[in-house]
């Protein structure tokens, strides 16, 4: 038996065949070795995870879904702000086919949800935010410039910017 206090279990043995279940985690929270993994993150805000079944035999659909704001630090200010978020994924448990399966059931024939909950968060949550703009500033052997000004220099000194459609037949 799986031991984990963290573990989001979904015993299948307790479902009816051919059946319908919604479940809502809105108490979900991360154990500070996952927190490492999402540098910014703060804390899951008003973010709820959404989890709908449909039991038909021997396959099972799940629909997780992720909705709400959660709290991520800005890079350059170091304040929280909300970060809106929204996404879903569909996986599939075949009871007799685990080749075919998205998820495989632990040792004791219980699937842990939490692997499906963290992928679908990590997979949305940006690995750097911020709502301040970022003000170039220039040190020993670098300079620090945002994505605009990045990307507005990099189209600038192209070196077909001295050509012109004049220029060809």
């Amino acid at each position: 038996m799986n031991d984990n206090p963290n573990r989001i279990p979904l015993d299948l043995s307790q479902l009816k065949s051919s059946d319908s279940y919604y479940m809502s985690i809105d108490d979900f929270t991360l154990t500070d070795s996952e927190k490492e993994l999402i540098v910014n993150f703060v804390d899951m805000g008003e973010a709820v995870f959404e989890i709908s079944l449909n039991h038909s035999l021997d396959v099972v659909s799940l629909n997780i879904s992720l909705s709400g704001s959660i709290n991520l630090k800005d890079e350059h200010t170091k304040e929280v702000i909300p970060y809106d978020i929204e996404d879903e994924v569909d996986l599939i448990i075949m009871v007799k086919d685990e080749e075919n399966s998205d998820l495989l059931p632990d040792e004791d024939g219980i699937y842990d949800l939490r692997g499906s909950l963290l992928a679908l968060l990590y997979s949305n949550v940006p690995k750097n935010y911020s709502e301040t703009p970022l003000e170039s500033y220039a040190k020993d052997n670098y300079q620090v410039i945002s994505e605009d000004e990045y990307l507005a220099k990099k189209q600038s000194s192209s070196p077909f910017d001295c050509l012109s459609e004049d220029m060809f037949d």
